[in-house]
């Protein structure tokens, strides 16, 4: 899926839609980045990839709570996955990006399928 499918598919969904999905590509997103940790230590891996997952949960609870109360003061849907990308990009993580977006539409057009 390109970018433009991506802005297409999510601007396509309501905003209880939107909200859900936005909370699952944090969740897998969250997943991705302990993948940045040394396993059994306090020590980082991957700190420049750490930087830019919190960078992007960032910008993804802001447009989650943008979206939960409707303002339309925030960054424009292809703006928003526009950002993520070259965050993502900039730290060799755009895979986990995708792949995150990914999964957060499997399930969300699972959920529209059974309501």
């Amino acid at each position: 899926m390109n970018i433009n499918e991506i802005v297409s598919l999510f601007t396509s969904y309501d905003s209880v839609n939107r909200s859900y999905f936005l909370s699952l590509l944090s969740l897998y997103l969250t997943i991705y980045a302990r993948d940045t940790y040394t396993v059994d230590t306090d020590e980082v891996a991957a700190p420049k990839k750490l930087r830019a997952y919190n960078e992007i949960q960032h910008r993804v609870a802001g447009k989650l709570s943008a979206t939960i109360i409707d303002d339309v003061k925030c960054y424009p849907d292809d703006v928003f996955i526009k950002l993520l990308f070259e965050i993502a990009e900039h730290a060799q993580c755009a895979d986990e990006l995708k792949s995150a977006l990914n999964r957060s539409f499997e399930v969300v057009n699972r959920r529209i399928e059974i309501t």
